[in-house]
């Protein structure tokens, strides 16, 4: 799922007027973003097999570091943690914002577990496999990525009705964009190979998270 997790961290942003959309963002990917860099390196492992699923050409083959439910858990905690003693702009008390930002961490595992075939490790490689296969399903897998990432964009355009016309511009352009990429992702060609799945992502996921930064980055509203 890609697209699909932006709509959470869209979603996320109604309880919490001040924290900016780009943490959100961060938390929603931060799974993925230190997936890119493990796959670069060559600690984590996925190949490209066109028609493993009919929505994505991915063999996720060894991710246990950042894809497993323990390291799911791990990361979340972590977050909850760094959030609960250290000094980021928010509306909530330091026990609600790094819960807040720990279920946005934790959430990414919810969404990959509808989508993924069972490739999604209970800890190691050897021990149980969880994914439900949505992605055997491509038409039902974007209909339900539709559904998550819309209905979070709605939420967070009801929650935050007052926008500089810029940025709002800019927020609709954005929408559009991730849009356009997820239709790519679902219907283009394959990566060519997973070098560039790591440096496109990771990219990706950062310049994404500035835009969030700079949504929120002015306080003034018209």
């Amino acid at each position: 799922m890609f697209i699909g997790h932006y709509g959470v961290g869209f979603a996320l942003k109604k309880f919490d007027s001040i924290l900016s959309l780009g943490w959100l963002f961060i938390a929603v990917q931060l799974v993925d973003i230190f997936w890119t860099i493990l796959i670069f390196f060559g600690i984590e492992r996925v190949e490209i097999v066109p028609g493993i699923t009919e929505a994505n050409p991915l063999d996720f083959v060894y991710y246990p570091f950042t894809h497993s439910l323990v390291a799911f858990i791990i990361w979340s905690l972590i977050v909850g943690l760094i959030v609960y003693f250290g000094k980021i702009k928010s509306s909530l008390s330091k026990k609600s914002l790094s819960l807040l930002l720990g279920f946005g961490v934790f959430s990414h595992f919810i969404l990959d577990l509808l989508v993924h075939r069972p490739d999604i490790p209970l800890m190691g490689t050897d021990s149980i496999k969880l994914g439900i296969g949505l992605w055997n399903y491509s038409a039902l897998a974007y209909i339900l990525e539709m559904v998550i990432f819309i209905g979070g964009v709605f939420i967070y355009f009801k929650s935050k009705k007052q926008f500089i016309k810029s940025k709002k511009i800019g927020l609709y352009i954005f929408t559009i964009l991730l849009l356009v990429i997820n239709l790519a992702n679902l219907y283009g060609p394959p990566p060519e190979n997973t070098q560039m799945i790591a440096v496109v992502g990771f990219i990706s996921y950062i310049l994404f998270a500035s835009f969030g930064f700079w949504v929120d980055s002015e306080k003034k509203r018209i």
